[in-house]
């Protein structure tokens, strides 16, 4: 499956990977906090629901303008730059004082997911010979899968608040973004 595919080669189709799980696990891990975030930043059910609906609005808007703006640039700096912006909208949101600033949080996010599926979803063809661009790109959307198969509910610590509050997952999820 993997022959005349170079270690470096392979590591870098998994590189993506983990970035396309850390991207989608950052968009809806939220999902199963609402109630806990809701509560902790006093805000109404509805209004915590646009946490979710917020970075899907702009990566819908960011994901073509990134692919036209990314131009000729080198793909493996604009999968790291928007990887930097997963840790900047983590970072922004398990420090939010107000909901304002969550929805920052949330706002970055969605340009990070934009720009990374932009290239991301297209980049497993460039990082291995031609006869294995089909693989590479099945490992590449294996990440996100894998996020969805391994269920979306964070352990119960985070859901209840016992592990240090409802936002404190995110520097764990954000490590992951250094990897791509």
């Amino acid at each position: 499956m993997t022959e005349g595919v170079s270690v470096r080669q392979r590591l870098a189709v998994f590189s993506v990977a983990l970035g396309t799980f850390t991207l989608v696990t950052n968009e809806f891990l939220p999902v199963a906090l609402l109630t806990g975030i809701r509560t902790s930043l006093r805000v109404s059910q509805e209004a915590a629901a646009t946490m979710v609906t917020v970075p899907a609005v702009v990566a819908a808007i960011a994901s073509p303008a990134l692919a036209v703006a990314a131009g000729r640039l080198d793909r493996r700096l604009v999968l790291l730059l928007m990887a930097g912006l997963f840790t900047v909208s983590d970072a922004v949101s398990a420090a939010a004082p107000n909901f304002a600033t969550m929805l920052l949080g949330r706002f970055l996010l969605g340009g990070g997911i934009g720009g990374f599926w932009a290239i991301g979803a297209s980049i497993g063809g460039r990082l291995v010979p031609a006869p294995r661009a089909a693989w590479a790109a099945s490992v590449i959307f294996l990440g996100s899968r894998s996020r969805r198969s391994s269920g979306s509910r964070p352990p119960r610590s985070w859901a209840d608040g016992s592990g240090g509050g409802s936002r404190s997952r995110r520097p764990p999820c954000s490590g992951c973004s250094h990897c791509p």
